[in-house]
């Protein structure tokens, strides 16, 4: 997340104003999170996040919570997007329920948390900002890519949620190969 940080910095200097969006899957959900985070140093108040997709989130929830992430990831996660967060997940998706949860425990000393639920894998009625959640039934951990029936689901989701919309975001012109 430093180092694409530092990229987009080095691209798009002051005092030009440039918009980004952000679209993550599983583990570049939590690079788009940090990211948010270390895009609210003063020498990036010039990018400007417009909306953030992520889907299959790897990133525990209690990261996401400004005041109680132990770096202080949720503040840029709760404030930095102008039209907030769209987040697609599944409870079918293993990955995330099974193995993330494992893998972040492993690293609890790290501040990762025992056992934490994955933002990507259910509905995360806690959040206390500008996410809006889909829920993908049935959907694996990789059903988010390709052109299976899975996906066909995702995008009509995508095109017809009220939450898509909050966001801002449109897929209408966006086709499965």
């Amino acid at each position: 997340a430093r180092q694409l940080v530092r990229t987009i910095l080095r691209a798009a200097p002051a005092p030009y104003v440039v918009s980004i969006d952000i679209v993550g899957h599983s583990m570049g959900c939590r690079i788009a999170v940090e990211m948010l985070h270390l895009l609210l140093d003063p020498a990036a108040a010039h990018i400007q996040i417009r909306r953030v997709v992520l889907m299959a989130a790897a990133v525990p929830t209690f990261l996401l919570m400004p005041g109680r992430s132990p770096r202080g990831v949720g503040v840029g996660f709760a404030s930095k997007p102008v039209n907030g967060t769209y987040s697609l997940f599944s409870p079918s998706d293993d990955v995330l329920y099974m193995a993330f949860r494992v893998g972040q425990t492993l690293r609890f000393g790290e501040g990762e948390g025992f056992a934490p639920y994955a933002l990507g894998s259910f509905y995360w009625a806690g959040h206390p900002f500008n996410c809006f959640q889909d829920e993908i039934r049935g959907a694996g951990h990789s059903d988010y890519w390709g052109g299976q029936g899975k996906n066909k689901n995702i995008l009509w989701i995508a095109r017809n949620s009220k939450n898509a919309a909050a966001c801002n975001i449109s897929l209408l012109n966006f086709k499965l190969s």
